[in-house]
């Protein structure tokens, strides 16, 4: 099960296509190559919908449809707990251990978009989602991601927007192109990563890629017929951490 929090309920829920976000890695991704051939012996040389009646519980259906292999629904509520007994009685697996990441949402009066696999499909029929809405919400909800999760958590956010971005609550960092190791092919590229990381108190965000938008090629450019509708000369961030559950405070202002 999968849990986004939305600023309003008017969302429209699709499936996006693996292509695009296969080519956005791979044009975005740190690239290391050998200013010289290393030395060798031998050679020397990446819709909103109507409400429906959510029954008791203080809780409110936006929005049920199926999208893809995906069963989905936007609900809101006034309380965790309300939101989590919905769920659970109509068949959707969230532990208790959501309630104060979910509560902490709710207190900010946003709803809720939850999809889960359709019970005829397993793992390999996954899809990336794209989920529309109208409005500005300048953060990621960072907080969701520490439902259910220990240990250190990988993470890859692209902002395509009129600019650059950063991360100021957590902290932007880049790393000096001087420090890698070129002619070992960048072997040392995640010891930097993870120092980068941690001299922004273990919670820092690394910009890997920063540049116009119209300096990448796609095979699937209806992905992006939204972004150039309303910003002439777009601009992508690739901002990416390694960061510590424990280290997620809250969630990730975008500026």
């Amino acid at each position: 099960v999968w849990v986004l929090p939305v600023p309003n309920p008017n969302v429209k829920i699709d499936v996006a296509d693996e292509q695009f976000f296969a080519e956005l890695e791979g044009q975005t991704a740190p690239q290391i190559l050998p200013l010289a051939p290393p030395p060798c012996p031998s050679n020397g040389g990446s819709v909103g919908g109507s409400t429906l009646d959510a029954g008791a519980g203080g809780v409110e259906i936006y929005q049920e449809r199926v999208v893809g292999p995906y069963q989905t629904v936007v609900l809101g509520g006034d309380s965790s707990e309300g939101l989590v007994d919905w769920l659970t009685n109509n068949g959707y697996a969230i532990p208790d251990s959501t309630l104060p990441a979910i509560q902490h949402y709710v207190d900010a009066e946003q709803v809720f978009v939850v999809l889960r696999l359709a019970p005829e499909d397993d793992v390999s029929a996954m899809q990336p989602v794209r989920v529309e809405f109208k409005g500005y919400m300048g953060t990621f909800p960072l907080k969701m991601v520490t439902v259910g999760a220990f240990g250190t958590v990988a993470l890859t956010l692209w902002v395509i927007a009129e600019q650059r971005y950063t991360t100021p609550n957590y902290g932007s960092t880049t790393i000096d192109p001087s420090d890698v190791e070129w002619l070992g092919g960048g072997s040392n590229y995640r010891q930097l990563f993870a120092a980068a990381v941690d001299e922004q108190g273990g919670k820092g965000w690394v910009t890997e890629f920063a540049g116009p938008l119209d300096s990448l090629w796609f095979t699937t450019p209806d992905e992006l017929d939204d972004v150039r509708e309303d910003i002439p000369y777009p601009f992508i961030t690739r901002l990416a951490t390694d960061i510590r559950v424990e280290n997620i405070a809250g969630d990730l202002e975008l500026a």
